[in-house]
Formats: structure tokens, C-alpha cells, sequence
């Protein structure tokens, strides 16, 4: 799979170097809950929506809006300040912000609305 960094890109990096990609911040949230034991000295990252660049996760602030896409329709979009986020939620009615643990999140968000093949 290709992945396109188009703002919506995600990604981990363990204490080896070893990268893997994602292309919508959904996926790597119910990737790493499903792999948990594989990422205990992992760091993960997220392109800001609106500018492209990379922001640590754990800093990162994420809105769920379902009327803008993202590559696996999970509607998750990540961005490095609060305040950008909370002024892209105020565009898109029934937006959700997340912040903190948002990997926990996302995840109970998403756990029952994944993708299948």
C-alpha cells in the first residue's frame, strides 16, 4: 500500500528505528490496540490536517469529523494546536475533540465501526 502524506498520514517508530506507516491516524490507534505488546518503546506521530507536518502524538489534538474524509473514513484528523483543531471543529457540525489519552479514545470510537476486507 502506498501511503500519500496528504495531512492525514500516521506513523510509529520503535526503539529500533523501525517505521511503520499508516494512512489514517484510526488505523495505527487500532493497530497498535491490537499489537500492544509490540509497541512498548514505540513513538507515534500524526500529520496535522491543515498544515501536513508531523506533530507527536502525544501532543497532537484530534477531532472526529465524519463530513470531511480521511483515507479509511474513520473521520479522525489530527492537529498540533488546540486551537486549530477546536477551529476546524467549530466548521463541521457533531464534531468530537480528543485530547489527552487519545489513542484510548479513538480506539472506543472506532472498535466497532472498523474496516473489514
Amino acid at each position: 500500500m502506498t501511503v500519500i502524506p496528504e495531512g492525514h498520514a500516521a506513523e510509529s517508530v520503535d526503539s529500533e528505528g523501525t517505521v511503520l506507516v499508516f494512512d489514517d491516524p484510526g488505523c495505527l490507534a487500532l493497530y497498535v490496540h491490537d499489537h500492544f505488546d509490540q509497541f512498548h518503546d514505540a513513538s507515534f506521530f500524526v500529520q496535522d490536517a491543515q498544515t501536513k507536518a508531523w506533530v507527536a502524538w502525544e501532543k497532537a489534538v484530534f477531532v472526529r469529523a465524519d463530513d470531511v474524509p480521511s483515507p479509511m473514513n474513520y473521520g479522525w484528523h489530527g492537529f498540533s494546536t488546540e486551537t486549530g483543531a477546536r477551529a476546524f471543529a467549530a466548521n463541521h457540525q457533531g464534531s468530537q475533540v480528543a485530547t489527552g489519552d487519545a489513542m484510548t479514545t479513538l480506539v472506543e470510537d472506532l472498535k466497532d465501526r472498523r474496516w473489514k476486507p
